[in-house]
């Protein structure tokens, strides 16, 4: 099978600088078209739906980033 990595599916996080999520939030970019992740709906649960979206930085488009907890 074919594992190149495509374009369209490598991703960048990046950590937001501006706004009330100063340096506590991240985008995530997509390389191939530069959008960014976007929880679809504004959907605040688990289970929403993500879609790629052009950034506006709106709660909906910055995330926090913690570790998994082990099992």
């Amino acid at each position: 099978s074919d594992t190149k990595p495509r374009a369209s599916n490598l991703f960048d996080i990046v950590r937001h600088n501006k706004g009330k999520w100063n340096r506590k939030a991240y985008v995530i970019r997509s390389h191939g078209n530069n959008q960014i992740f976007d929880t679809a709906h504004y959907w605040p649960k688990e289970g929403a739906h993500l879609v790629q979206y052009d950034a506006h930085y709106g709660d909906n488009q910055l995330y926090h980033i913690c570790p998994y907890p082990s099992v």
